[in-house]
């Protein structure tokens, strides 16, 4: 699907397989950690490290609950304080986060997918393009592997799922 369609296609057509569902959350989070370093609120980033936990089942759905909505909280400042200042390349990793998860990170990605996309204005095409690259290597490189291959997207933060099974 990848290579006669778009990523946006093959991500959609990766939710039918849902024993793969903790994958397709963790390559959402992934995506939208990319871009975190322009992310200019703690509730943002901690949300994104909530999901990353919960697709582990080191967080509970109340966490996720709660970091979401201090994520949306976090978008809904950001647009009404016009501190815009993402790449376009944020809105294209939200957008994926936001397919990737479901059921209960469904909630976080969306909350960072509008951050990201209301943010998203102030970049130029190339770093889109570097980013949508980044995601499609990322993608291709967990697809041929059949689960997460490496650790968290964070320094210090290590993948545990991995440890535990295969996905």
């Amino acid at each position: 699907v990848l290579d006669s369609n778009s990523l946006e296609d093959t991500i959609w057509c990766m939710r039918c397989l849902p024993e793969y569902e903790a994958l397709w959350r963790k390559y959402g989070v992934w995506c939208a950690a990319q871009v975190e370093h322009l992310m200019t609120d703690d509730r943002s980033k901690n949300a994104l490290r909530v999901a990353w936990r919960h697709s582990e089942g080191l967080a509970t759905d109340e966490e996720l609950s709660t970091a979401w909505a201090a994520a949306e909280a976090a978008a809904l400042d950001a647009a009404e304080a016009a501190a815009l200042a993402v790449a376009l390349a944020a809105r294209d990793a939200a957008d994926a986060a936001a397919l990737a998860a479901r059921d209960a990170a469904d909630a976080v990605a969306l909350a960072v997918a509008l951050a990201a996309r209301d943010a998203a204005d102030a970049a130029g095409a190339a770093a889109e393009d570097a980013a949508r690259d980044a995601q499609q290597e990322k993608l291709v490189e967990i697809l041929t592997a059949g689960k997460w291959v490496g650790g968290a997207p964070w320094d210090g933060f290590s993948s545990t799922a991995d440890k535990r099974k295969t996905i």
